[in-house]
């Protein structure tokens, strides 16, 4: 039975803790923050085309890795990531 109690305030907390997260994901101002700074870093990217190949490509290393953390860190969607990873492959071209 202590199992059985303890299971269940886990999974209060976790219910808790994604209706938090689902509440400030859906909120138009953290939507609107993640756009304007996606949009300033492919401004950004778009501005640096006059740098080294070598340059470019660390740069959009590190920001596919911050993709991935924002990913993981549950800050973004998985259908969010994957566009900003194409934005950034598109970039490439």
């Amino acid at each position: 039975e202590r199992i059985t109690d303890d299971v269940e305030k886990v999974l209060n907390e976790v219910e808790e803790d994604l209706e938090e997260f689902t509440q400030k994901v859906s909120n138009p101002e953290f939507q609107q923050n993640l756009k304007d700074k996606v949009r300033e870093n492919v401004e950004k990217l778009k501005f640096g085309l006059g740098v080294s190949r070598k340059t470019k490509e660390e740069v959009d290393e590190r920001s596919r890795l911050k993709i991935l953390q924002l990913l993981e860190d549950g800050k973004i969607t998985t259908s969010e990531a994957e566009r900003l990873l194409e934005a950034i492959g598109k970039n490439d071209e």
